[in-house]
């Protein structure tokens, strides 16, 4: 039985959030140090994919405290006043000009809360629940005088894990595995089907179509992702958890290299 619990739910919100949160904050990182068209066109579709993420994810948040809650909560604020300064001066000129360290804070915020949620979180905690009393009606139909049936039923095939949380790790290692990622590049930017990846991992065909569409907004997304190698990698590094704050800078994080006059 899958962890069906609403911190098990927050997880799997969180997670499914903090990828397209990341390419944004690393769009806008990226657009900053070389402002063009096309850093701006990345951070416009990275923007794009978010929203929409950001309002699922925040839909129906428990009211009591929850960090996993009050990072969705803390994501949306940021949202809400990227949204409501490109709507009044447009994307581009926000990009130039306005103050977007909102999302590059919670990007890192949510990768150190995940890290520490993930370690924390037991799949198997259905274990210690206690069980259901049995409350059917009891059966009054009278018994069955037929010869029994001398045909065997077939063999039913044992169904593969689906655990919650434990699909999602096969398949990122699966996912790891084909696209040859270590050292911070990937050797093999070729997709991987849906059913192809689900052989591999070992879990059903439908788990593997839902994480595409969690983690990446679908196999369509996917496989354009797959096309940069750049968006690739972080991709993965986000999935292995990989993800640090020194990823948010690049090469040089704030306040180095800036120039100061001698007193």
């Amino acid at each position: 039985m899958a962890d069906s619990s609403p911190r098990s739910d927050l997880l799997d919100r969180a997670a499914s959030l903090l990828p397209r949160v990341g390419e944004l904050a690393d769009a806008i990182r990226t657009n900053e140090r070389w402002p063009e068209e096309k850093t701006q066109q990345r951070a416009a579709a990275a923007w794009k994919a978010l929203r929409p993420a950001i309002l699922e994810a925040g839909a129906s948040l428990p009211p009591e405290a929850n960090p996993l809650a009050d990072w969705i909560r803390d994501v949306g604020r940021a949202a809400q006043r990227f949204d409501r300064a490109v709507r009044q001066h447009g994307l581009a000129e926000v990009l130039f000009s306005q103050n977007c360290e909102g999302f590059l804070r919670v990007a890192e915020q949510g990768q150190t809360l995940l890290q520490q949620m993930t370690a924390q979180h037991d799949p198997f905690a259905f274990v210690d629940a206690p069980a259901q009393p049995n409350t059917a009606e009891p059966n009054t139909a009278q018994p069955n005088t037929a010869e029994p049936s001398t045909v065997a039923a077939p063999p039913r095939k044992a169904k593969r894990s689906t655990e919650r949380g434990e699909g999602r790790i096969k398949l990122i290692a699966a996912l790891t595995l084909h696209h040859q990622y270590g050292a911070g590049e990937c050797l093999n930017q070729e997709p991987v089907g849906n059913n192809e990846l689900a052989r591999l991992a070992e879990v059903s065909e439908s788990t593997a179509s839902a994480f595409f569409h969690k983690q990446f907004g679908g196999h369509t997304k996917y496989r354009a992702m797959c096309a940069e190698a750049t968006r690739l990698v972080a991709a993965l590094k986000l999935l292995n958890q990989e993800f640090s704050p020194h990823h948010l800078f690049g090469a040089q994080p704030p306040g180095e290299g800036e120039r100061h006059d001698d007193v």
